[in-house]
């Protein structure tokens, strides 16, 4: 998928950008510029999968966002009789009949989970 890309082993969330702030320096794609510190996008770099508070953006948790593509990926298996795993599905080229897109928020939600290495 397109939304996240690696950079010297870490995992970025292109839907995001960070700003020059200490605090509240994650901003969606949307947003030109900060009002705050006055950086534009443009000259910003991509927002880091892990400090990304996925649930202030797009209202919901990302137990709820995972909740919500395997219940998508049933639907789909279920409507077109396929029996492609739930990575298969999520993998499957933007464009397919897959029911979901690139820049669907659960699976911006989904990808950051997957792509950010665990703490252990």
């Amino acid at each position: 998928m397109s939304r996240i890309k690696i950079a010297e082993n870490v995992y970025l969330d292109g839907s995001f950008w960070d700003c020059d702030c200490d605090k509240g320096f994650v901003h969606r794609r949307a947003e030109l510029q900060c009002v705050r510190c006055s950086v534009i996008q443009d000259d910003a770099p991509d927002s880091r999968s892990n400090e990304i508070d996925y649930s202030a953006f797009y209202g919901f948790t990302e137990k709820e966002a995972m909740t919500d593509l395997h219940e998508r990926h049933e639907d789909y298996c279920s409507n077109s009789h396929s029996s492609l795993t739930f990575e298969e599905w999520i993998n499957m080229e933007e464009g397919a009949m897959s029911g979901i897109s690139s820049d669907d928020p659960c699976l911006s939600v989904f990808l950051a989970i997957r792509n950010t290495p665990s703490n252990n």
